[in-house]
C-alpha cells in the first residue's frame, strides 16, 4: 500500500527515470556488443568459410621461387589441401579492354583457378554466386566492386611463354606479340579475400574448366591452400617444415590475415568498448544520482512508518519497488533497443567479415548487461533505502540527512569577508542539507557534478593526446620522410634503384633491407611464435629506423630488437637471449632494443615483430635480397625536383614511392585517424551529463526549498534578490565540482592514455589540453548561470502567505 501511494505521488520520475535507464542501457550493450562482435568478426568468419590455414605457391618462371607444392601438400601436419592455379601478374580491365577492372594498374593483379570442380573456396560471396563455367568469372571486392557489378563483361590479359619476369620489371614497354589473345568473361559474384581486408587485392576467381584450359599459361603457379589438423596453432611448425623444403618459399598464412583483421578492427573495437564504459559512468553519474535523490527524497517518512509499527527490511522493500520497475523496464527497452541497432553497429573490415548480416545478438553481453542494469538500480534504491530506514527524525519527524545540523564552513566564509548577502544565502542553499520535509541531498550533487566535471576534462585531454599521436609519426615509429621497394622485383632494384638513390644529393640518409613473413621464437614454456622481421641496415648517413622505445637497433648479426607485445608473449626483456629459427638455420640473439614498428600496410604493425640487420635477416633468408629503403630528404630541397630523374626507374618496377605521407598507408593509423574524436564525442556526453545534474539539483532544491525561500522573502529579500540567490547556487555547485574535477580530470586522462598507448606498443606522451581546461572555467560557470534562469524565476514566484500559512 505504501509502495502504490509513493508511485502515484512520483510516477512522472519511475518513468522517466525507466527511460533514461534504458536509453542509457541501450547505448551501453550495443557498444559493448559491438566492440566484441569487432573482435571475434575474424574467428565467426574462418568458421563460416572453413577457410584454410596456410596458402603456398611455386612457380617456374613466376615471379614467386620453385616450390614442390605436391611435397608441401603430404606434410604430416597438412589434413587436406585444395590445389589452384596462381597467374601473377594478369591484365584485369572493363569491357572496353582498355579500362582497368581495379581502378590502379591493370596488371597488378592476379587470377586463380581451382584444379577441381570440388574445390570450393574458402571466400564469402559478398554479392551474386561464385562462377560455374570456363567464360565466367568472380572478382575480388577491394576495388573491384567499385568498377565492375555482378552480370558485367570483363576481359583478361596474360603474358605469353616468351615474357619472363625479369622483363615485367625491365622498363622495356611490352609489345602485342608478349600477349595471349584476351580472354572474355561474365562476373557472376563479388567475393572476399584476404587482401581485400586491407582494400587492396586484385583477384580474379575463375573456374575448373578455365584451368584446364591454362594450367600451363606463362607466368601460371601451382598453387594449395592447406588445412592443417591442429588448426592455427600448427601454423608455425608448419612454417618451419615449409622453409626447410625451401628457405625462400612463398607463403600466405592465416596467421599473417588475422594481423590483418587485428589491425583493422582491434584499435576501433578499443574506442568503442571505451567509450561503452564511459556511457556507463556518464549513466551512472546522472541517473543513478537522479535514482539515488529520488530515493532520499522519497524516504522523508520513514521515522514515522518506523513509529507506525513497519520494520526496517519493510521500509527498504518500499523503495526498492521503484528500483525494480526501473531497473526491469530499463534492461527491457535497452536490450529491445540495442537488438534494433544491431545490424548497424559495424564499420570496415569488421563489416566485411561478419558472416551474420542483420540482427546480431551477443548473449553474454545482452544478458549480463540487462542483470547488471536490474542490479545496479536495486543497489542504488536499496543501498540508501535501507540506510535511511534506520535514520534518526527531526522534531517534525521527518528524516534528519547527515550533515544538516553543521553550517557549511564555506558560506560561513563568505560571510565573514562581506560578500552579498544574496551569495552567502546560494552557497548555503547550495552545500547545506536542510532540515525535515525541506533537505536536500546536496553530498551527492556535489559529488556528482565533480566526477563529471573530471570525466568531461579527461575525455578532452585524451582526446588531445590521440590528436597529437596520430599528428606525430614519430610516435608511430616512422623516423623517415619516405619508404620505397618492391620485394617481387628480384635483384633489379638492388642493382637500379637503390643506387641511384644513394648517390642522389636531395637525400640525406638511407637504409635499405628486407621484409621477411616470419621467424619464429621459442617461448619458456617451450612452444614457438611466428612474429615477422626487418632487416634493415644504413647505407648512406644516419640510420632510419623504427623510434625505439628502450634500447637501440640491432648492430651486429647476433643481435635483435623485439616489439612490446611480441616481448610481453615470450618474457623477455632487454638483454636476454632468444632462440630464434627460420627453416633449417637457428641461432641465439640477444634482445638490444624495444621498436615501436611502423605500421605501413604489410606486417603486423605496433608492438609486434623483430628487428635485425640485413645480414642477421639473411642468416635465416640466405636469398633475401635488398627490396626496401626508407630514408630522409636533405634539409631545404625542392622534393619534386629531387623525385624527378629517380620515378621513372622506381615506376619501371612498380616500386611505389610515398614521400612525407607514410602515416596514411596502414590500417591502425587510418582507424586511428577515424577514431580521434571519438573522445571529444565522449566530451560532450559528458558536459551534456553535467548540465543535466545540476538542472535536476535546482529543480529538486527550488521545490524542496520554497519554504526557505519564503522566509528570505519574509526576511526583505527582493524577487530579484531570491532569483540571485538561486543563480549564487548554481554557481558554486558549478565552482566546486571545477576544484575538484579539473586536478582529477587531468590526472585520470594523463593515465588513461599512458595505459591505451603502453598497451598498442608505442610512444607514451599525454598531452594536456590547457586551453579546453581553463576555458571550461568561465564556461562553466556561465552555463551554471545560464541553467539557473529556469529555476530562478520559478524561486521568484514563491509567495511567502500560501507557503508559510501552516505555521
Amino acid at each position: 500500500m505504501r509502495a502504490r501511494a509513493d508511485l502515484r505521488s512520483r510516477l512522472a520520475s519511475v518513468v522517466i527515470l525507466t527511460l533514461a535507464t534504458g536509453i542509457v542501457g541501450a547505448v551501453a550493450i550495443t557498444a559493448f556488443t559491438s566492440a566484441r562482435r569487432s573482435d571475434t568478426a575474424y574467428a565467426r568468419f574462418r568458421a563460416a568459410t572453413h577457410e584454410p590455414e596456410v596458402i603456398v605457391a611455386g612457380c617456374h618462371g613466376g615471379l614467386f621461387p620453385p616450390l614442390d607444392v605436391d611435397r608441401v601438400t603430404h606434410l604430416p601436419m597438412v589434413a587436406s589441401a585444395d590445389r589452384f592455379l596462381l597467374v601473377n601478374p594478369v591484365g584485369s580491365f572493363l569491357a572496353d579492354g582498355k579500362t582497368s577492372l581495379f581502378g590502379r594498374d591493370p596488371f597488378d593483379g592476379g587470377l586463380l583457378a581451382p584444379e577441381s570442380t570440388t574445390v570450393q573456396p574458402a571466400l564469402k560471396v559478398m554479392e551474386g554466386r561464385l562462377p560455374q563455367t570456363i567464360d565466367e568469372a568472380a572478382v575480388a571486392w577491394g576495388p573491384g566492386h567499385q568498377h565492375a557489378q555482378v552480370g558485367d563483361t570483363i576481359v583478361v590479359r596474360m603474358f605469353s611463354d616468351k615474357v619472363s619476369p625479369q622483363d615485367i620489371f625491365s622498363g622495356q614497354k611490352p609489345t602485342a606479340e608478349d600477349f595471349q589473345p584476351d580472354i572474355k568473361l561474365t562476373v557472376t559474384g563479388i567475393v572476399l579475400t584476404p587482401n581485400d581486408l586491407n582494400g587492396s587485392d586484385s583477384t580474379v576467381l575463375t573456374t575448373q574448366a578455365f584451368y584446364e584450359a591454362h594450367k600451363d599459361t606463362a607466368l601460371g603457379c601451382q598453387a594449395a591452400a592447406l588445412h592443417l589438423r591442429d588448426g592455427l596453432a600448427g601454423i608455425p611448425a608448419m612454417g618451419e617444415a615449409l622453409s626447410t623444403i625451401k628457405s625462400d618459399a612463398f607463403f600466405f598464412d592465416m596467421t599473417s590475415e588475422a594481423v590483418i583483421a587485428s589491425r583493422s578492427t582491434h584499435l576501433r573495437s578499443i574506442i568503442t568498448r571505451l567509450f561503452g564504459w564511459l556511457v556507463v559512468v556518464a549513466g551512472l553519474l546522472v541517473v543513478g544520482q537522479a535514482l539515488v535523490r529520488r530515493t532520499v527524497l522519497a524516504s522523508t517518512d520513514d521515522p514515522i512508518l518506523r513509529a507506525l509499527g513497519m520494520s526496517r527490511w519493510q521500509i527498504t522493500r518500499v523503495g526498492l519497488v521503484a528500483g525494480m520497475i526501473v531497473g526491469v523496464g530499463g534492461a527491457a527497452i535497452a536490450v529491445a533497443a540495442s537488438l534494433a541497432a544491431s545490424p548497424f553497429t559495424l564499420f570496415g573490415a569488421a563489416k566485411l567479415l561478419d558472416p551474420v548480416t542483420g540482427f546480431y545478438v551477443d548473449p553474454l553481453v545482452t544478458i549480463g548487461g540487462a542483470v547488471a542494469i536490474v542490479v545496479v538500480a536495486v543497489l542504488l534504491v536499496g543501498v540508501p533505502a535501507w540506510r535511511l530506514a534506520a535514520a534518526r527524525s527531526g522534531v517534525a519527524g521527518a528524516v534528519e540527512l547527515s550533515g544538516s545540523g553543521r553550517p557549511s564552513r564555506i558560506a560561513s566564509v563568505l560571510a565573514a569577508i562581506g560578500v552579498p548577502i544574496t551569495a552567502v544565502a546560494g552557497a548555503r542553499l547550495a552545500l547545506e542539507p536542510g532540515h525535515g520535509r525541506t533537505a536536500t541531498p546536496v553530498r551527492s550533487a556535489v559529488a556528482g557534478l565533480a566526477l563529471t566535471v573530471a570525466a568531461m576534462i579527461a575525455a578532452v585531454g585524451f582526446a588531445a593526446s590521440m590528436q597529437h599521436f596520430v599528428a606525430t609519426p614519430e610516435l608511430w615509429g616512422i623516423t623517415g620522410d619516405f619508404g620505397t621497394g618492391n620485394p617481387f622485383a628480384g635483384d633489379l632494384f638492388a642493382t637500379k634503384a637503390v643506387p641511384l638513390i644513394e648517390k642522389s644529393s636531395g637525400f640525406s640518409d638511407m637504409t635499405v633491407g628486407n621484409f621477411q613473413n616470419a621467424v619464429y621464437l621459442g617461448t619458456p614454456g617451450g612452444e614457438t611464435i611466428a612474429v615477422n622481421a626487418w632487416g634493415l641496415t644504413p647505407v648512406k648517413g644516419e640510420p632510419v629506423v623504427p623510434t625505439m622505445l628502450e634500447g637501440r637497433w640491432p648492430e651486429s648479426d647476433d643481435e635483435i630488437a623485439l616489439g612490446e607485445v611480441t616481448l610481453r608473449q615470450i618474457d623477455a626483456h632487454i638483454g636476454d637471449v632468444v632462440h630464434v629459427s627460420a627453416g633449417t638455420h637457428a641461432k641465439d640473439l640477444q634482445i638490444v632494443g624495444e621498436p615501436v614498428f611502423p605500421d605501413l600496410g604489410f606486417g603486423p604493425g605496433f608492438g609486434q615483430g623483430a628487428g635485425m640487420t640485413y645480414h642477421g635477416l639473411k642468416q635465416f633468408y640466405p636469398d633475401a635480397q635488398i627490396a626496401l629503403a626508407l630514408g630522409r630528404f636533405a634539409p631545404g630541397v625542392d622534393k619534386n625536383a629531387v623525385l624527378k630523374p629517380i620515378q621513372p626507374t622506381l615506376r619501371q618496377m612498380s616500386a611505389g614511392f610515398q614521400p612525407g605521407d607514410l602515416t596514411n598507408l596502414g590500417d591502425s593509423t587510418r582507424e586511428a585517424q577515424r577514431s580521434q574524436n571519438v573522445p571529444l564525442v565522449l566530451a560532450s556526453l559528458f558536459t551534456l551529463s553535467a548540465f543535466a545534474t545540476l538542472v535536476h539539483v535546482l529543480i529538486t532544491s527550488v521545490r524542496r526549498r520554497r519554504k526557505d525561500l519564503a522566509i528570505l522573502r519574509t526576511l526583505g529579500f527582493t524577487r530579484r534578490q531570491v532569483a540571485t540567490t538561486v543563480a549564487w547556487q548554481s554557481v558554486v555547485l558549478a565552482v566546486i565540482a571545477l576544484m575538484i574535477g579539473i586536478p582529477a580530470g587531468v590526472l585520470i586522462g594523463r593515465l588513461g592514455w599512458s595505459v591505451f598507448a603502453t598497451g598498442l606498443g608505442v610512444v607514451s606522451v599525454p598531452v594536456v589540453a590547457w586551453v579546453p581546461v581553463v576555458a571550461a572555467i568561465p564556461v562553466t560557470i556561465v552555463a551554471a548561470i545560464l541553467i539557473s534562469i529556469g529555476p530562478a524565476l520559478a524561486a521568484r514566484r514563491t509567495k511567502p502567505a500560501m507557503v508559510l500559512r501552516a505555521e
